[in-house]
């Protein structure tokens, strides 16, 4: 159905997350450390208005190394921190996202949240560029995600402009859909010397930590168990990095583009070509002996530039110019000259 310029279309609520999908929220993390977080803050408080409340900071500190000497009580009190990690995140997030609520009104998408403090933000539809689809790990495992647009002129984007709290990743690529536009799938895969690459950084350092703490063992034992720590987040680094070299990928159709990176935190980003306004070739002295290049296209809207990592140098060019072809014509080897290509 076309509707008239100018024409007035009647609100229309594209999504309210059910309430039952709250318990999906501790699953992003940060909310897990929520218990953590009360101590902290009335440690603080204490220290802070302890003369207001007539506590003496001297009680607190007191009272922190009594416990200190007492490890069977620091212990129980950690584990009930840790048990009240899912209850506590869950409330919190609860709090934070009660009723989300996605709306079309009047050339808008309306993001509504909120249990004791609603809060509204309005997203000018023909301002928005693309969106962000976000997977931690924890939420890749129980199939969930979470969505934000891509919006011209909108600061403090990685709040305001949230499309979507964690819900089924099925149920997100719908609501975005219908939004801003489909994900782009059978992105490209970036070449095995990127594998490579992604291994090293996960597994390297922490061997080079046990050689370290090895070598100071010898001088004071109990530093044998740092040594074990290192080789056992070494050997986890293996998984670590093939699943990062996985989630690496970009592609280009239908006006639009699309990167992805990441593992602990999987980010997919789609954009219209339209969008982007520059583009940045970035290689480091490694990168230059292993043949890849950073690719970023750089957007004047969400966090100002999105990359393509450790793409082969040949391929990076390409992507580029399959985009803007006229921006890289007059870069590229035995390319002509274009009136339109911008000056350099």
């Amino acid at each position: 159905m076309r509707h008239r310029t100018g024409e007035t279309l009647p609100e229309r609520v594209l999504f309210v997350v059910p309430r039952r999908w709250l318990a999906y929220g501790p699953l992003s993390g940060s909310y897990l450390l929520t218990p953590f977080a009360f101590v902290a803050g009335a440690a603080g408080l204490a220290f802070q208005w302890g003369s207001e409340l007539r506590i003496d900071g001297r009680i607190v500190v007191g009272a922190g190394e009594w416990l200190w000497g007492h490890p069977l009580l620091l212990g129980g009190a950690l584990v009930v921190l840790v048990l009240a990690m899912p209850v506590l995140g869950a409330a919190m997030y609860a709090v934070f996202n009660w009723d989300f609520t996605l709306r079309a009104r009047d050339g808008y998408l309306v993001a509504e949240r909120g249990l004791l403090t609603r809060r509204s933000v309005s997203l000018e539809r023909r301002r928005v560029r693309g969106f962000e689809l976000v997977e931690g790990l924890a939420e890749r495992w129980a199939g969930v995600a979470r969505a934000w647009a891509i919006v011209t002129g909108l600061g403090d984007s990685g709040t305001r402009g949230q499309l979507l709290s964690v819900i089924p990743r099925r149920a997100a690529l719908d609501v975005v859909r219908e939004a801003v536009g489909p994900i782009l799938t059978g992105l490209r895969p970036h070449p095995p010397v990127a594998r490579r690459r992604r291994l090293f950084r996960a597994v390297f350092p922490w061997l080079v930590a046990a050689a370290c703490a090895a070598v100071a063992a010898r001088s004071w034992p109990p530093l044998w168990w740092a040594v074990a720590a290192a080789l056992v987040l070494a050997v986890l680094g293996v998984p670590l990095g093939l699943d990062r070299y996985r989630s690496l990928g970009h592609t280009h159709e239908g006006g639009r583009l699309s990167v992805r990176s990441g593992s602990l935190r999987r980010s997919q980003v789609v954009i219209e070509e339209r969008a982007v306004v520059g583009w940045t070739l970035r290689q480091t002295w490694f990168q230059r002996r292993a043949g890849v290049l950073t690719v970023v296209a750089g957007v004047g809207a969400g966090s100002g530039g999105y990359a393509a990592i450790d793409v082969g140098e040949a391929q990076g060019v390409a992507f580029a110019a399959e985009v803007t072809p006229a921006w890289l014509a007059p870069f590229t080897e035995d390319a002509p000259f274009t009136e339109d290509a911008p000056p350099s």
